[in-house]
């Protein structure tokens, strides 16, 4: 029931922009809408973690230990938000670092951020 209340209720009471699409059709969904947030079955995240994660396998050795490197500063990072703990100004300048030369170059090269086959139940506003 919460979900289909939250779908509902979402566009109308917040400027969010909901989206739906198969789940066969989520990459082009991803690369076409860049969402900010996701609500998605915990089944679909395993799925695309398993996913990246096995690409990442193809990688040059000295590439995967940059990203595995920019996931220990990534996590680091996490912790201190949610336990509502101040980074730390080296933790802060690694992140921005590893933010910089790692997480947006692979984003921007997914280009992951509404194919013809999906909807979107509303229109995004424009600024």
């Amino acid at each position: 029931m919460a979900p289909a209340l939250l779908l509902i209720f979402t566009p109308l009471l917040s400027r969010l922009v909901v989206t739906y699409c198969r789940v066969e059709d989520y990459e082009d969904a991803l690369r076409t809408v860049r969402p900010t947030a996701l609500l998605w079955p915990p089944r679909l995240y395993e799925k695309v973690a398993g996913e990246l994660i096995a690409r990442t396998q193809a990688w040059p050795q000295v590439r995967r230990y940059a990203y595995k490197g920019a996931m220990r500063v990534g996590r680091r990072m996490a912790e201190r938000r949610w336990s509502s703990g101040h980074p730390s100004v080296l933790l802060r300048i690694a992140y921005t670092a590893v933010l910089h030369r790692v997480f947006l170059p692979l984003r921007a090269k997914r280009r992951i951020g509404l194919p013809s086959h999906c909807s979107s139940r509303a229109h995004r506003p424009r600024h």
